[in-house]
């Protein structure tokens, strides 16, 4: 008796030690987009690992097979102004206080394969206001090389200002969420909003003078089909598609 007393804080401290020291595995969520003219990929991941870690971001790799976001180069914007097979460009939002100030300036330019990568940097706006999620349905769209219209609107809410029954957006920033089989849920669309003009940083040997820079937000569109549409009625370039198969790597 005595003895099973004594053991069972043995086995719990015992228990204990194997649940902080075991090692899941990760969950990972990848979207990508092909690069037109290469056989690149823009990879937007997002990814559970340990206990309780997450990471998000995006990078250009040339297959997702065996992907391990610890051996992959993090883009370090957030937002693509546009894309060939030569150039990237895009916006990084950073704030004065910012620890990682620094480290995003001094990964302004960057090159993946044969692809510059380049980023602007805008000051963060704090305030929702102007960049709340709007959301709509749709019951048809059109899509150009580098555009992707919707018609026949149904505003549900959000303060975007559009009295039109068509609504167009840049392709780069769309994302396209459906079932297993390709059905459509939605498409998620960020557009960046101007809120304060200014000067781009030029200067990255002094990042506290960022007063000047120019402000922004990325209003969020939730665009959702009335009818039944299928993520293949849309091309692979400039729209990002789920990955379907659910990846998982161990340390």
């Amino acid at each position: 008796m005595i003895i099973g007393i004594i053991l069972i804080p043995v086995l719990i401290f015992f228990g204990f030690l194997a649940f902080i020291s075991w090692d899941s595995e990760d969950s990972v969520t990848l979207f990508t987009q092909k690069i037109e003219g290469s056989d690149l990929l823009l990879v937007d991941y997002d990814i559970w690992y340990g206990r309780d870690g997450n990471t998000t971001g995006n990078t250009i790799l040339r297959t997702t097979k065996d992907f391990d976001f610890r051996k992959i180069d993090k883009i370090p914007f957030s937002y693509i102004e546009n894309i060939t097979n030569k150039n990237i460009n895009g916006v990084a939002f950073v704030r004065p206080e910012t620890r990682d100030l620094k480290e995003k300036i001094r990964n302004k330019s960057m090159t993946f394969e044969n692809i510059d990568v380049n980023t602007t940097f805008y000051n963060s706006y704090s305030s929702s206001g102007p960049c709340m999620l709007n959301k709509y349905k749709f019951n048809s769209f059109i899509e150009t090389k580098d555009s992707l219209f919707f018609l026949g609107l149904d505003k549900v809410f959000g303060n975007s200002k559009t009295d039109s029954t068509k609504i167009g957006f840049k392709k780069g920033n769309i994302k396209i969420v459906s079932d297993s089989i390709g059905k459509l849920y939605r498409l998620e669309i960020e557009e960046m909003v101007l809120v304060k003009k200014g000067n781009p940083l030029t200067d990255i040997s002094d990042v506290s003078n960022n007063e000047n820079l120019a402000t922004a937000c990325l209003r969020t569109y939730f665009m959702e089909p009335d009818s039944i549409i299928y993520e293949n009625e849309f091309s692979d370039y400039g729209i990002f598609k789920e990955i379907k198969k659910t990846v998982t790597n161990t340390k």
